[in-house]
């Protein structure tokens, strides 16, 4: 959202109108557009006007990673079969595919082609 945060709700509590939202500590430096969790709800990856997709650990709500694009990320998508596996999509037109096992976060690049 605007505010920069994501909050994680605990749907049941919610819906009961009980219970508080938990903020991830880990912070954008601009607008989230994009989030995505895992299908073990571990993890919650947001993408954002600040150029980076975080990975948020849900129990400790601390950051565990930093994936860094070159533009604003506007669209992720989790591999279904595979939690650290993620692609991105930015407004430089790209499309990267981030494997998150490696030590070092050398995305692939899948396409350049611009976004209409």
């Amino acid at each position: 959202g605007d505010d920069r945060r994501v909050m994680l709700w605990q749907f049941g509590q919610a819906i009961l109108d009980k219970g508080k939202p938990e903020p991830m500590k880990g912070l954008h430096q601009s607008n989230v557009f994009c989030l995505g969790i895992t299908n073990d709800n571990q993890k919650i990856y947001s993408g954002g006007n600040d150029d980076i997709v975080i990975v948020h650990d849900t129990e400790s709500k601390c950051p565990l990673e930093v994936l860094q694009h070159q533009r604003a990320v506007c669209s992720l998508s989790i591999d279904p079969f595979n939690e650290r596996v993620v692609t991105t999509a930015g407004n430089d037109g790209r499309l990267l595919l981030f494997d998150t096992r490696q030590s070092v976060h050398d995305s692939s690049l899948l396409t350049i082609s611009p976004i209409l």
